[in-house]
């Protein structure tokens, strides 16, 4: 069972931006089981450019389907060949619990020219009998008097039993 997936964030490819920032480690879908009573998590990073600096004022989720934001935390990433929280539970990640003091929150953070975080929601499954997925997560920011939205395209399954198969 897959209790948690991470990514060496120098080897992951990002979307060309439409800001000063961009959201997005990869693309596809990533997959964990539905576990009742862990604290289930899902992130991304989120790169600053050398332009200018951003302040985060909101995330989400994409497409949504029995999955909610609880909290959006912000973690950053002193060495970018580090491994990142993508997804899987707080309970059962080392990745997750070392870093996981060091995390803000997302709203009004303010990353500096070429920052890299990384955006974790802590999500809820509203009915744990059903599966839950998102298409993604999108951050709004401003950068100087302008505001931006940027959405990452890797998709985020939680199935009720195992990641071998989509459910009907």
């Amino acid at each position: 069972m897959l209790a948690f997936v991470a990514c060496i964030a120098g080897g992951c490819a990002a979307p060309n931006p439409t800001g000063p920032a961009v959201l997005g480690g990869g693309t596809g879908e990533i997959c964990t089981p539905i576990r009742e009573g862990k604290t289930m998590l899902i992130g991304d990073l989120l790169q600053a450019s050398n332009a200018s600096e951003v302040k985060l004022d909101s995330a989400s989720l994409k497409d949504e389907k029995n999955v909610q934001v609880k909290h959006a935390w912000v973690l950053p990433v002193e060495d970018l060949h580090q491994s990142y929280i993508s997804m899987g539970t707080l309970e059962d990640s080392p990745t997750a619990k070392e870093t996981w003091s060091s995390k803000q929150p997302l709203k009004d953070y303010r990353m500096s020219t070429q920052q890299t975080v990384n955006v974790v929601f802590e999500v809820e499954i509203k009915d744990p009998d059903q599966e839950a997925s998102t298409a993604g997560m999108s951050v709004k920011y401003s950068s100087g008097s302008t505001n931006y939205l940027t959405e990452g395209e890797m998709g985020y399954r939680f199935p009720t039993t195992t990641c071998l198969s989509k459910q009907p």
